[in-house]
């Protein structure tokens, strides 16, 4: 059984809105690169509902278009599988330069930028109201399709995860959202 300290922590984490580098955007700045005419990314797998692709099958993502709401669908904290009652109470929404997570209660609300002139591309978040007041969190991020987000996590704002692996050693969260109306 999980302690409830525990679990406060990680559904602080669940947004770990979540891998290096430097920021030196301002703490309101919001902004998205994109490189002029780059090329379309050819089709990529499609994943099952809520299923955490195969790390070592890396595909391209397709839209770019964060904004919105979105249900988390599955999900992995330090290698392991979040609790069903954390997927089924976490929701994300980004809406322009901010984030807000709602997870029973616990809300966390911040700044996300992107950069998309990276591969992977990468979000800078800077939590600013709750659990993550003060904290910046790295990671990287992908779209396989309209209505799915997947990101990965650094909630030590070290370094950019490499890939999606959520490990033991390496303490990274690896999140699948799923687009809502």
């Amino acid at each position: 059984m999980m302690k409830r300290s525990t679990a406060i922590f990680l559904a602080s984490l669940v947004f770990i809105p979540v891998a290096g580098g430097c920021n030196t955007e301002p703490d309101n700045a919001f902004a998205i690169k994109v490189t002029p005419n780059a090329p379309t990314p050819p089709p990529v797998p499609e994943t099952n509902e809520g299923e955490l692709p195969d790390p070592s099958n890396p595909f391209t993502p397709i839209s770019t278009s964060t904004q919105g709401s979105w249900k988390l669908k599955s999900g992995q904290s330090n290698g392991a599988d979040l609790p069903p009652f954390m997927v089924e109470k976490t929701f994300l929404r980004i809406d322009g330069e901010n984030y807000d997570v709602e997870l029973g209660g616990n809300p966390d609300k911040g700044t996300v930028s992107q950069d998309m002139t990276t591969s992977p591309f990468r979000m800078t978040i800077k939590g600013v109201e709750g659990t993550n007041e003060g904290k910046t969190m790295l990671a990287i991020f992908k779209m396989p399709n309209e209505s799915t987000l997947r990101i990965c996590y650094d909630i030590t704002g070290t370094d950019f995860p490499k890939d999606y692996k959520s490990t033991s050693e390496n303490g990274f969260f690896s999140f699948v959202y799923k687009r809502q109306p």
